[in-house]
């Protein structure tokens, strides 16, 4: 039997994940000079980080709810 650390949650009764998957794909702004504003802070590319889960058999994109 895995004890999670006691700085981890204990998971709710429900099968284990067989797999985690994290993938980063970086997209870079097209706006004319490459510098996207809103007039506080500049950038040059927006970061999206996709998170997939599989358990039983089924695979998924852990929700808000899942985390906690």
């Amino acid at each position: 039997m895995n004890t999670p650390p006691a700085s981890a949650p204990a998971a709710p009764d429900g099968p284990a994940v067989d797999r985690l998957e994290v993938h980063a794909f970086r997209m870079p702004t097209d706006v004319p000079g490459g510098l996207e504003q809103d007039g506080t802070l500049e950038w040059s590319a927006t970061t999206l980080v996709l998170v997939q889960l599989r358990a039983a058999g089924t695979t998924g994109t852990p929700t808000p709810s899942c985390a906690g």
